[in-house]
């Protein structure tokens, strides 16, 4: 991602969003050329064609996305404007008219935090939403603020500039050079070839023109360009780590160069406890369960009896669950709703995944986990988080003939993406995190407590959905 700082003062000139009012209903006769909030807003939405029909925030849920979302304090702005859509659509676009032009960085900051927690909201979950949010800009001008998040970012931030300045901001907006300091997005290469070597970017010319600066700390980071290769070439050997406790199960683990895990803890990550649904299974009485554990129990029945046969090995059960849950669940989509962020009841136990057919990812894995454990088939759940820990997350790993493997349903089941595909392409959709490696789980952005989770290293069952099927 990129922002551009507009931090030369320039006199606005009069243009085609010019009006006469002053913003707030306030009886005061605007300046001449006074651009309000709402026109500059109105002038980028109706010169993108992807932004049609986005809904403009009436004052109350306005003030709601500036103070809770955006995080600014009461009395930062003069007016504001936004337009936003709901749910798995990451759309948006915010003008934003400061009180004190002296408060830009912190309000800078505060946008930019803001477009790092979107980006986490969609990042595997539905990647076209997070496309669009890693692409965004964060631009200030004489004293307006601009968030823009839609498909042509850089087109709407010189509309915006052409409103608030007129046509001499055509003359102003640089050429979109990425600043040495701002990451860059991974390129594109085959698997097992060498990377090109970075080129350095010249440091830009003094001039009172307009000039790009690196977003702050903690800004979204680009996600990479490719899926990282599920089968990664061979790495030296790690160089152990000594650990002051017993505990840990991979003590040599060199971890120095891995994200940290911070656990985000925005849901609440507990385990739903299936061991009285499991004794029933095995007994094959159900008098003890309660309602909504016989509900999970008799779903549990239905796939295994559509899925799973006596000859089976544990990797064909495994598969064939997998692809069952994902048939018959989908992603809770109500938790990308800003106002609903927790989504609907039973999102993160199996009752909802199985029963009412929706669940987050802690409800995609231990509906996973309660399959395998029916089936026989060795399983774990792994809390951990995802987008540079900033996203509480949850996933499984198998273990097939003494070997771990990572297995994430949630994400083999995204959102907002074409279902009506061949064969083959949505095969392997569905199969881009199945029986893969711990070092691709970190490559695709996942923490978790790497010291204390089984390391995956083999790739005798990895599928991505085709060519012949491991055996």
């Amino acid at each position: 991602m990129r922002r551009t700082i507009l931090a030369a003062a320039i006199l606005l000139l009069l243009c085609g969003c010019t009006a006469q009012t002053e913003p707030d209903e306030t009886s005061v006769p605007a300046p001449e050329g006074y651009v309000t909030t709402q026109q500059a807003a109105q002038a980028v939405v109706d010169s993108q064609a992807d932004l049609a029909g986005l809904p403009q925030l009436e004052q109350e849920d306005r003030d709601f996305y500036l103070t809770e979302l955006y995080g600014l304090e009461e009395g930062a702005w003069t007016e504001a404007a936004i337009f936003a859509a709901s749910g798995v659509d990451a759309r948006e676009i915010a003008v934003i008219r400061l009180s004190n032009e002296e408060d830009w960085e912190t309000v800078n900051a505060s946008l930019w935090e803001y477009c790092r927690s979107r980006l986490a909201d969609f990042v595997g979950y539905a990647p076209e939403q997070a496309a669009l949010v890693e692409g965004c800009n964060v631009i200030s001008v004489d004293g307006y603020m601009a968030l823009m998040i839609c498909q042509d970012p850089e087109d709407a931030e010189q509309v915006l500039l052409e409103c608030l300045l007129g046509e001499s901001a055509k003359n102003l907006i640089p050429e979109t050079v990425p600043p040495t300091e701002a990451p860059t997005p991974t390129p594109e290469v085959e698997p097992n070839e060498t990377p090109p070597e970075p080129t350095q970017t010249p440091e830009p010319a003094e001039t009172a023109a307009p000039t790009q600066t690196p977003p702050p700390a903690g800004a979204p980071s680009p996600t990479p360009a490719a899926e990282p290769d599920p089968t990664p070439a061979p790495t030296p050997a790690p160089t152990p780590t000594p650990m002051p406790t017993a505990q840990v199960l991979n003590p040599s683990l060199d971890i120095s160069g891995f994200m940290p895990f911070n656990p985000p803890n925005e849901y609440d990550m507990s385990l739903y406890n299936t061991s009285a649904i499991q004794a029933a299974y095995a007994s094959g009485s159900t008098g003890g369960l309660s309602e909504k554990d016989a509900a999970i129990l008799a779903r549990c029945r239905e796939a295994l009896e559509a899925c799973v046969t006596p000859d089976m090995t544990a990797f064909e059960k495994e598969l064939a669950l997998h692809d069952w849950l994902l048939d018959n669940c989908t992603y809770d989509e109500s938790v990308h709703n800003v106002y609903t962020p927790q989504g609907q009841p039973d999102n993160t136990n199996p009752y909802g995944p199985l029963v009412q057919g929706y669940g987050i990812c802690l409800g995609y894995a231990t509906s996973f986990q309660l399959l395998m454990d029916l089936s026989g088939v060795e399983c774990i759940t792994v809390v951990g988080a995802s987008s540079d820990s900033t996203g509480d997350h949850a996933w499984n790993m198998v273990r097939l003939e003494g070997e771990w493997y990572c297995v994430d349903p949630t994400w083999d089941d995204p959102i907002g993406v074409e279902y009506v595909l061949d064969g083959t392409r949505r095969s392997q959709l569905h199969h881009r995190y199945f029986n893969v490696t711990s070092e691709y789980m970190r490559q695709s952005n996942h923490q978790w407590d790497y010291l204390n989770v089984p390391e995956a290293t083999a790739t005798r069952f990895l599928w991505t959905g085709k060519g012949t099927l491991p055996s």
